[in-house]
């Protein structure tokens, strides 16, 4: 069907080409607030080269509340 079709595109025909990112020296409630702002659940992180050094999501986030989250995969 039609709505399964994604399922065996290449992920460059799907993929986000221009993602939202934050530094690494950001502060997480910055962070927490631009995700809220742009109703996203996932920034990625680079450092003053603008190498990827993480993903930032917001379930990262709620846990930290709790004394939590933060999670290698």
């Amino acid at each position: 069907t039609k709505g399964t079709d994604f399922l065996f595109a290449p992920c460059d025909d799907i993929m986000t080409r221009t993602p939202v990112t934050v530094r690494d020296e950001d502060k997480f409630a910055d962070a927490e607030q631009l995700m809220l702002q742009r109703k996203i659940n996932t920034l990625l992180v680079v450092d003053d080269d603008d190498k990827l050094s993480g993903v930032l999501q917001i379930y990262d986030m709620t846990g930290r509340e709790n004394g939590q989250g933060g999670h290698d995969a």
